[in-house]
C-alpha cells in the first residue's frame, strides 16, 4: 500500500503573523491601511502579504443572526451503532433543518453532531423522535449555545509557533 503524502507545511514570515494576530483578534474587519498603521510596515508590503494570506490560509464566511427572526440553531448529539454513521450522517443531510453533520471522536457515546435551524422546542422535539427513529440511532440529547464569550478566533502563541 502505498504511503499517503503529507502536506507541505507553509513558512509564514514575521509580517505574516503579525498580519494574522491582527486579523484574528476580536474584530478581523480592518482596512489594509489601519493595518499597515497598526503593525507598522508599508501598505503594499501588507497589502501583498494579506492578499496572499487570504487566499492560502484564511477563510470567511458570512453569517447571519438568525434569532433576530425567531430561528435557534441547536446541535444534536448522536450515539450510532457500528457501521450505521456514515448512512445516519447521510439521511440527516436530507432533513431540511439541518446545515452540517460533522462524525467526531473522543466521547465515546457521540459519534455525530448535527448542527440545525429550528424556530421552537416543538421542533426540536419532533426532530430528535424522527431521528431517534432512524436505524442505527442509539440515542440522541440536544443542545444550545445560549451565550457566547470569545477571545480570539486563534490565539498568539499558535500563531507564533506557525
Amino acid at each position: 500500500m502505498a504511503e499517503k503524502s503529507r502536506p507541505r507545511k507553509m513558512n509564514l514570515t514575521d509580517v505574516d503573523r503579525k498580519i494574522l494576530k491582527a486579523l484574528l483578534g476580536k474584530d478581523g474587519r480592518q482596512s489594509t491601511t489601519g493595518l499597515a498603521t497598526d503593525i507598522g510596515i508599508p501598505r503594499a508590503t501588507v497589502q501583498r502579504r494579506r492578499r496572499y494570506l487570504e487566499k492560502n490560509i484564511l477563510s470567511s464566511a458570512y453569517s447571519m443572526d438568525l434569532s433576530k427572526f425567531g430561528y435557534r440553531r441547536v446541535d444534536f448529539l448522536i450515539e450510532t451503532g457500528k457501521g450505521y454513521t456514515e448512512r445516519i450522517a447521510t439521511q440527516l443531510l436530507e432533513l431540511p433543518q439541518v446545515i452540517s453533520v460533522s462524525t467526531t471522536i473522543g466521547e465515546h457515546t457521540i459519534d455525530l453532531i448535527a448542527e440545525l435551524i429550528v424556530k421552537d422546542n416543538g421542533e426540536i422535539l419532533d426532530l430528535s423522535e424522527r431521528v431517534k427513529g432512524m436505524k442505527g440511532v442509539g440515542n440522541v440529547t440536544w443542545t444550545e449555545v445560549v451565550e457566547l464569550k470569545k477571545k480570539k478566533v486563534v490565539p498568539d502563541h499558535i500563531i507564533d509557533e506557525l
